[in-house]
C-alpha cells in the first residue's frame, strides 16, 4: 500500500525532534518482531501509535455517496462540498448517515483494537506501565471522512467500557487527529485533540502542546489545535483540491478566497444574486455571438465568479436552482441567445 504524504511527512516530523524515539530503530533482541508502537515521547512517557486513513479504506464509504449521484435530491455542485453539506438535501439523510457511520465505526475500531494491543504490548515490553498512551489518526486524501463524523467515532470509542465497567481501550488515554482534508480558520492543518475519560499529566499537556507548534513549524504553516468541544463544527470547510505547484491563477484565488470570505457575512439570497449578476456580465462574452471583452476583464470577472462557486459550496447550495436568479434579459442584451439553436 503506498505511503501517502502526510504519513511520511509525519514520520519524518517525529525524526526531527529530539524528544521522540522511533521504536522500530531500537534494539530488542529476539523481541524486534513484535508487535509494537511507533514512537516514544518526553523520556518515554508517552507512547504514541500512528494511523493512517488511506483511500482504500474509505472506499466503501465513499460509494455510499457515490450511489446517490443520480437522485433528484443530490445537489448539483463544482469542485468540492463537504458531505454534511451535501447530505442536508436528503429526505432520508439519517438513514444515509448511519450506514457512513457504521462503516466509519469498523475502521475506527480496527484503529483502537490495534493500537490498544500495540500500546499494552510497548509498555510490557519496556515496563513503562505508567507511560500515557496517544492514538495519532492522519488524514489528508479522504474527505468524506469529515472530521466531525471522525470525532464523533473516536469520542464513542474512548468511553467504550466492558460488562465489569472498565474501559474497553484502557491503553489509549487520548486521541491526536491530525486533518488536512479540511481547514479550520483557514489553516492549512488542523489538529484535534479527543480526550478519554482522565486527564493526562500537565507535564504531558504541555509536551503535546508544544508538539503542535512544532507540526505547524515543521509544515511551514500555522496549525489550528482544537478541542471538539470548543468550537462549531460549521467552521471546519472541506479544502478544495489545489495543485501544490505550479499555481495556475484560478487556484491561487481560491486559496486567496478562503483566507478573504468577503461574502460569509451575507445572507444565501444576496449571495445567489451576486452570483447571478456576475454570470450575466460573463455569460456574453463566452457565448457564440456575444460581446467581446478585453481579455482582462473576462478573466477577472471569471475569477470572481469562482468566489462565488467557493462561497456556494460552503453553504451546500444546491445549483440546479440557480438559473431562476438569473435575468435572460441581461444577457440577450449582448447576443442572441438563439443564435447557437
Amino acid at each position: 500500500m503506498a505511503v501517502t504524504s502526510i504519513e511520511n511527512r509525519f514520520e519524518q516530523f517525529m525524526k526531527t525532534l529530539p524528544s521522540v524515539e522511533l521504536i522500530d530503530d531500537l534494539d530488542l533482541g529476539g523481541l524486534s518482531g513484535s508487535k509494537k508502537a511507533d514512537y516514544f515521547g518526553l523520556g518515554r512517557n508517552v507512547v504514541f501509535e500512528q494511523k493512517c486513513i488511506t483511500q482504500d479504506q474509505a472506499q466503501k464509504i465513499q460509494g455510499f455517496m457515490d450511489e446517490h449521484e443520480k437522485e433528484d435530491w443530490y445537489p448539483m455542485f463544482f469542485g468540492g462540498m463537504d458531505i454534511n453539506k451535501i447530505l442536508d438535501h436528503a429526505p432520508n439523510k439519517e438513514e444515509i448517515q448511519k450506514k457512513i457511520i457504521s462503516k466509519t465505526t469498523q475502521l475506527i475500531e480496527y484503529y483502537f483494537k490495534n493500537s490498544n494491543s500495540q500500546i499494552s504490548a510497548t509498555k510490557m515490553i519496556f515496563n513503562i506501565p505508567d507511560s500515557i498512551g496517544i492514538l495519532v489518526i492522519l488524514n489528508d486524501s479522504v474527505s468524506v471522512l469529515s472530521p466531525e463524523i471522525l470525532s464523533h467515532r473516536i469520542q464513542a470509542r474512548l468511553k467504550q467500557t466492558r460488562e465489569d465497567f472498565s474501559r474497553r481501550f484502557n491503553e489509549v488515554n487520548l486521541v491526536i487527529l491530525i486533518t488536512e482534508t479540511h481547514q479550520y480558520k483557514n489553516r492549512a492543518s488542523s489538529v484535534l485533540r479527543i480526550d478519554g475519560p482522565s486527564p493526562v499529566p500537565r507535564k504531558v499537556e504541555e509536551y503535546l502542546n508544544y508538539l503542535v507548534l512544532a507540526w505547524g513549524q515543521f509544515n511551514g504553516s500555522g496549525v489550528e489545535y482544537v478541542h471538539p468541544d470548543n468550537f462549531s463544527w460549521d467552521e471546519f470547510v472541506q479544502k478544495e483540491e489545489i495543485q501544490k505547484s505550479p499555481l495556475k491563477r484560478h487556484e491561487a484565488r481560491t486559496i486567496w478566497y478562503q483566507q478573504n470570505p468577503y461574502m460569509r457575512g451575507w445572507t444565501d439570497e444576496e449571495v445567489m444574486k451576486f452570483g447571478a449578476k456576475v454570470f450575466e456580465e460573463t455569460a456574453p462574452a463566452m457565448i457564440k455571438g456575444g460581446i467581446k471583452v478585453p481579455v482582462e476583464v473576462l478573466g477577472e470577472q471569471t475569477l470572481v465568479f469562482g468566489d462565488f462557486i467557493a462561497e456556494a459550496n460552503f453553504r451546500g447550495f444546491d445549483m440546479k436552482n440557480f438559473g431562476k436568479h438569473i435575468n435572460r434579459e441581461n444577457i440577450s442584451k449582448f447576443v442572441d441567445l438563439k443564435s447557437d439553436e
